[in-house]
């Protein structure tokens, strides 16, 4: 097993980096308190390296697409995701089914490939019973993630969260809800006490996942529609 590594991936529209300084300060936070030193990195540098890296893989600018950073050592490697289809933040066309399931992340709150490494093996656990995705209940019994994001819950127009998001796209969708006005709390009840959401979502660099299913029960997506025009609202505004 190869010594565990943190990773962002940033979204990138028009060859322009998104929240690209945020990315670069979660990674030098979580180096420097798993670690013990901090790295610097410049954004501008970080910028430039980004746009020959997809200019290199001949990527269209007017779609957007992932670019992946990965801090190993102090040292940083960028890897193109594929392109999207989408562009900015939207609400995704897939819906998928999920499945809770319990388990716990290794080094929360810092995003580390052996993180990643725990939700690529619950998403083959999903797959195995059928489901597209696995939310993730956790030692709590709260219904805290999918996918690797932060999960928001739905009930009566009210938005829960089982913790303040540590991540950077996770942020930005708890201030674009404030911003449309929704009610948004953190969560603090087990979920197999609470009646069953109205909707679930999850946000990271490629926009707002609405769950079409969980455990079988059907969901609805309008607030994820409203919380993703409103995220490209706030980001295209000058």
């Amino acid at each position: 097993m190869t010594e565990p590594y943190l990773v962002q991936t940033v979204h990138v529209r028009g060859r322009r980096p998104r929240l690209l300084r945020e990315h670069l300060d979660r990674l030098e936070r979580s180096h420097a308190e798993l670690f013990g030193e901090r790295p610097h990195f410049d954004a501008e540098e970080v910028r430039g390296r980004i746009v020959r890296l997809l200019d290199a893989e001949r990527y269209p600018a007017g779609l957007s697409a992932g670019v992946r950073l990965e801090l190993r050592n102090g040292e940083l490697d960028l890897r193109p995701e594929p392109v999207s289809p989408y562009r900015g933040y939207v609400l995704r066309a897939l819906r998928p089914a999920a499945c809770s399931l319990r388990f716990d992340i290794p080094f929360l709150p810092h995003p580390t490939s052996a993180g990643e490494a725990v939700w690529a093996t619950a998403g083959e656990i999903a797959a195995a019973r059928g489901f597209r995705t696995a939310v993730r209940i956790d030692g709590d019994g709260l219904r805290a993630g999918a996918d690797g994001a932060p999960l928001f819950t739905v009930r009566d127009r009210t938005i829960c969260i089982a913790s303040t998001p540590a991540d950077v796209t996770g942020r930005l969708a708890v201030e674009t809800i404030r911003r449309a006005g929704y009610p948004l709390r953190i969560e603090t009840t087990p979920a197999d006490q609470l009646p069953f959401p109205d909707e679930l979502f999850y946000v990271d660099h490629r926009g707002v996942t609405a769950l079409e299913r969980c455990d079988g029960r059907l969901l609805m997506a309008v607030i994820a529609e409203r919380v993703a025009r409103e995220m490209e609202r706030i980001w295209e505004k000058p």
